[in-house]
């Protein structure tokens, strides 16, 4: 928490910076403000409670540390694998015979780093505050086939075959976001996910947290699946070997396609508010730029 130089001290009320290393210019007079303190009827109100809601509370300051993480947290994680094959021959007749085989894993983790699939390695710019991240993947394969042999040079063999893949990305704090929203006061937004995962509002602000408030976005569902079926006739017919037969497939897959997201809070070029200080931006809510994140199926 905290990667440039303006580094919050355990959270400093919005508009001090005291110790940001920096002035802080304000743009309607073009001096510093008093103090590096932006007054508190300059402050924007949503604004105000942003920090404290979507940043901890830095554990260290960066002199004890002696380098830019001043946030150090033990954060469990934890990876599982659970899964069977089986597979089931059996002979009717010598003439008809079939085979079955299924396999199906699950495969859940939760920690800092489960988008990512890093397996325990940890992710230095999560926000423990969006709780444990999670991923599942719940991964299914069944076949089977009946061969039937109907003379000695004439057989028929029926498969089907189906396969899933299921992917879920989301942590706690997706779910509390129309009351976070609310909270907040921020009015104009198009409403809730109408995929029912929630989500919460992502803010972009270059000084803090590697820049962003949640570096994964919204929550996200991922569903792929494919059936087949085929049927073939071999008949072997003196010198001769032919074959025919017939497949149909059906696919599915439904995925949330996402196309912006959040304001963004960075050192504008021109100055302004918070010249060299995206946070100070973010207290006075001139945004670099703003966008609408939108899902589709």
């Amino acid at each position: 928490m905290g990667t440039d130089d303006d580094r919050p001290c355990p959270h400093p009320p919005c508009g001090k910076f005291l110790q940001a290393g920096h002035v802080i210019i304000d743009s309607t007079t073009g001096a510093p403000f008093p103090g590096n303190i932006i007054p508190a009827s300059r402050i924007n109100p949503v604004s105000a409670k942003i920090l404290p809601l979507f940043f901890p509370t830095p554990t260290n300051s960066e002199a004890q540390l002696g380098g830019p993480l001043n946030l150090v947290e033990p954060f469990p994680g934890s990876y599982t694998s659970d899964g069977f094959d089986g597979r089931m021959d059996h002979s009717f007749t010598a003439n008809h015979r079939v085979w079955v085989r299924v396999t199906q894993k699950n495969i859940p983790v939760e920690g800092t780093d489960a988008a990512l699939g890093a397996g325990g390695a940890g992710d230095a710019s999560y926000n423990p505050l969006m709780g444990s991240f999670t991923t599942g993947s719940d991964l299914l394969n069944i076949g089977g086939s009946y061969n039937w042999i109907i003379r000695q040079n004439l057989i028929n063999e029926f498969r089907m075959g189906y396969s899933r893949a299921n992917f879920n990305f989301s942590y706690p704090q997706a779910k509390q976001g129309d009351s976070i929203i609310s909270s907040l006061g921020i009015t104009g937004l198009p409403g809730a996910p109408k995929n029912g995962l929630g989500g919460v509002p992502v803010f972009y602000i270059g000084d803090i947290m590697g820049g962003e408030t949640n570096p994964y976005g919204h929550p996200r569902l991922n569903k792929n699946g494919v059936l087949e079926i085929g049927d073939s006739l071999s008949w072997v017919l003196g010198r001769h070997s032919l074959k025919f037969g017939g497949e149909f497939r059906r696919l599915n897959y439904q995925d949330n396609i996402r196309f912006e997201l959040g304001d963004e809070y960075r050192n504008p070029m021109d100055g302004g508010w918070g010249r060299h200080s995206p946070r100070a931006s973010l207290c006075v809510s001139i945004p670099h730029s703003k966008s609408v994140l939108l899902f589709a199926h």
